[in-house]
């Protein structure tokens, strides 16, 4: 209860104004807003935007990064795993002919590793998956990547897979045992920006482990690995930044002859309330599918 007093030429009066104590509290903040306005809940409608657009933007560093993985493991078949032909697409595929990249090796000692390798696009190359690379991919291998124990540290400079620059570090590392071939593969401060300023920033492990392939070890096509593993991570977009973790519920599957993830599940968490990313059930095409909140859309992977 409040006490006023009104003042006129005849007398003074005093008033009493009582305002419910089930109101009091919005009251108090609004009238602390004055001239700024009370603020809105977010609407599902935009929350469910927002979820999407982050799941989307995980999906999109997840295939970018493991194309970097695919291309450091085949730049050089004495150091990785197979020779992935990254050439342009209006390039001849003849080996011989001159492609719009190049890939030098570089002993960085006397010794037989470390080794460097640097796959340089130059100002920019239309490879055979339609996206234009420029900038380099560097490499140092301590072994060859097929042995136990090596690694593959990757860095970038001034990298860029169409408008998207494509920064931090990329490692590959064989942990494999005797009866089964094991790849960790790290991304650190990974980040993906684009020309309006928003990006994506990426830091993951993950556990690749060859299930398919294996009996074949100078034929690399057949090879195929389930991935488990977790990232944390945030966006930018619009100046909004959010932050968010994933987990791979059901492992995904890559195979060697396939640029996308062609089956397995992965659960991102936002602000305490979960989507779902599915790569489908074994057919290896750009697809993937988001469920949130009773919500279901169907995204191209970049």
């Amino acid at each position: 209860m409040r006490l006023a007093t009104v003042i006129n030429s005849q007398k003074t009066t005093t008033m009493r104004f009582t305002i419910n104590p089930k109101n009091l509290a919005a009251f108090m903040i609004c009238a602390s807003l004055l001239g700024v306005g009370c603020t809105k809940q977010e609407t599902p409608a935009s929350e469910t935007e927002t979820v999407m657009a982050t799941i989307t933007d995980d999906a999109e560093a997840d295939v970018t990064f493991n194309q970097v993985s695919d291309e450091v493991s085949g730049a050089n078949d004495d150091l990785g795993f197979m020779q992935i032909d990254i050439g342009s697409e209006d390039q001849p595929t003849d080996p011989t002919t001159t492609k719009c990249y190049t890939i030098t090796v570089t002993k960085l000692t006397a010794n037989e590793f470390p080794v460097q390798v640097v796959i340089d696009f130059g100002a920019g190359c239309l490879c055979r998956d339609g996206k234009t690379r420029k900038g380099k991919i560097i490499t140092v291998f301590t072994g060859r990547l097929r042995v136990p124990g090596s690694k593959a540290t990757t860095t970038f400079d001034g990298y860029y897979v169409n408008e998207v620059h494509v920064e931090g570090k990329h490692i590959l590392q064989n942990n494999s045992t005797s009866s089964v071939r094991v790849i960790t593969r790290i991304v650190e401060n990974g980040k993906l920006s684009r020309p309006n300023g928003d990006y994506i920033l990426w830091n993951a492990t993950h556990t690749n482990t060859q299930v398919a392939g294996l009996g074949t070890p100078l034929f690399h096509f057949d090879d195929a690995y389930s991935i488990t593993g977790n990232v944390s991570a945030e966006n930018s977009r619009n100046g909004v930044v959010n932050t968010w973790s994933r987990t791979i519920t059901s492992p995904l599957q890559k195979k060697a002859n396939c640029r996308w993830f062609d089956a397995g599940t992965v659960s991102i968490t936002r602000k305490g309330q979960t989507g779902t990313l599915d790569y489908g059930t074994g057919t290896c095409d750009n697809k993937a599918t988001i469920t949130f909140n009773g919500n279901t859309r169907t995204i191209t992977l970049p």
